[in-house]
């Protein structure tokens, strides 16, 4: 796929939710008597522009954004304020349906795509990790095990067996691909619930069935435990080795791998004190970090059922073979219903953290995509066919809609939010007071926007 034609999609994409959503805008203020000044896509400077009629439409030099510069809205001019056709004369209803109208157009373009996508068939949407390993688990995405290969492969997390009390026919290294029929890839997919369990078993290379026998048998909270551990490393020259299970790390103790890096993370002395399990008797190590911040380990979770299994978990090299369509027929329409709210609940919940951490000067997550990396997407999209395309516009509507009325200055949700307060007390916030926060909001936005979109460079370059 040619980047002219990937970077056209993209701005027709791009272009075409922005001006929905300005449009939703636009048509509820004309039909509620509103003068519209200005209907502007992108951010300004202008750049270019034409007058029809008494609406001004202009085309801006920040190509991500929009909007629809009304009579009376964020206008500090008394006359302009009571002009019967200002925005700031309209009843609270009709503001608050003029401002929200954005919003809604966004969601219905999400519904209405996403109804389609489910009728046709559609790849499933995919938010987070948790949505992917859901996938993996009810065979929507097929995968397979590929130990020998290590590229073009995804590495994925699997059980391999520790320990071994001889009860089980298992053997140490033993990866467990399959329980009943159903792979599983998480410990809280893992359920030894029958007398005698069928697993598909992975050893040196060759595939075989074996009968589990523990079901019942009560499970321990995980473990961590010392997979590896490199050469000329801190943790070699103090003496650390596989098969070391950590304790606690400078006191804390420790339920997970996560548990060992947070608190690494967080150490700003010279020695970290490791306190291990070897061969049944415990150690103390002060280990010194590197110039990375790090100890040299690799590191696993232990999970052990009953006296007779110790399962580790490993990542293991895996070939994506398919990824299913779902195809819901007359249920599409509550279906894509169901998804929108699943999805919209992730949006907020990822975008208040992301913020959060751009406003605390704390380093973005790695999968937080501004313009550059929707652009990428949309190469990706291109190169699977019409319903990803359909997918992600309807994901990025989806997107757009929900994050617009978030009560956040200078967005949608942040003028309701003015229009909510003044129903709620009765009187109406200074235009001056109001103008200058989302004046503020408006800024803070533009850095955002800024720091995301260089973090997306970075990671392309």
């Amino acid at each position: 796929m040619s980047f002219f034609i990937t970077a056209l999609v993209f701005v027709l994409i791009f272009s075409f939710l922005i001006w929905i959503h300005e449009c939703g805008h636009f048509f509820t203020a004309k039909r509620s008597g509103v003068k519209v000044e200005e209907f502007g896509m992108g951010l300004p400077p202008r750049i270019w522009g034409v007058k029809k009629g008494e609406t001004l439409y202009s085309i801006n030099a920040i190509p991500f954004g929009g909007f629809v510069r009304m009579l009376g809205e964020d206008s500090t001019d008394k006359k302009a304020l009571k002009d019967k056709r200002s925005f700031a004369s309209q009843s609270l209803s009709k503001r608050a349906l003029i401002v929200s109208a954005g919003v809604i157009m966004n969601l219905l373009v999400a519904f209405v795509l996403l109804t389609f996508g489910f009728l046709i068939g559609m790849e499933p949407l995919l938010a987070d990790e948790n949505d992917y390993f859901e996938a993996l688990r009810d065979g929507q995405i097929v995968v397979d095990y590929q130990p020998e290969r290590t590229e073009e492969v995804a590495f994925l997390p699997r059980f391999q067996v520790y320990e071994n009390t001889g009860a089980l026919d298992l053997a140490v290294g033993d990866r467990l691909l399959e329980l009943d029929g159903q792979s599983f890839f998480r410990v809280q997919d893992l359920d030894f619930d029958q007398a005698t369990d069928l697993a598909l078993v992975s050893r040196e290379g060759q595939v075989f069935d074996s009968s589990i026998e523990i079901a019942g048998a009560p499970m321990e909270l995980p473990r961590v435990v010392i997979t590896g551990v490199m050469e000329a490393s801190p943790a070699e020259q103090v003496g650390l080795q596989p098969g070391d299970e950590i304790l606690s790390v400078n006191s804390k103790p420790v339920d997970s791998p996560a548990d060992v890096i947070a608190v690494t993370r967080n150490f700003d002395g010279d020695l970290l004190a490791y306190d291990v399990l070897r061969a049944g008797a415990f150690e103390s190590f002060d280990v010194p970090l590197n110039e990375d911040g790090l100890v040299g380990v690799s590191l696993s979770e232990l999970w052990k059922w009953g006296e007779d299994l110790t399962l580790a978990m490993s990542l293991e090299a895996h070939e994506l073979v398919e990824v299913k369509k779902l195809q819901y027929g007359l249920l599409s329409p509550f279906i894509a219903t169901k998804e929108m709210f699943r999805l919209g609940d992730i949006t907020v919940r990822t975008f208040v953290s992301v913020f959060v951490d751009f406003l605390t000067f704390s380093p973005l997550p790695e999968n937080v995509s501004g313009p550059v990396g929707i652009a990428q997407m949309t190469a990706l999209s291109l190169q699977e066919g019409f319903s990803a395309v359909i997918r992600l516009v309807a994901l990025l509507s989806l997107s757009l809609g929900v994050i617009n009325i978030f009560p956040f200055p200078a967005l949608d949700g942040g003028r309701l939010a003015f229009i909510i307060v003044e129903a709620l007390t009765g009187k109406k916030p200074s235009p001056r007071v109001e103008a200058s926060i989302h004046s503020v909001g408006f800024v803070l936005l533009l850095l955002f926007i800024a720091t995301v979109t260089f973090n997306d460079i970075m990671r392309a370059l």
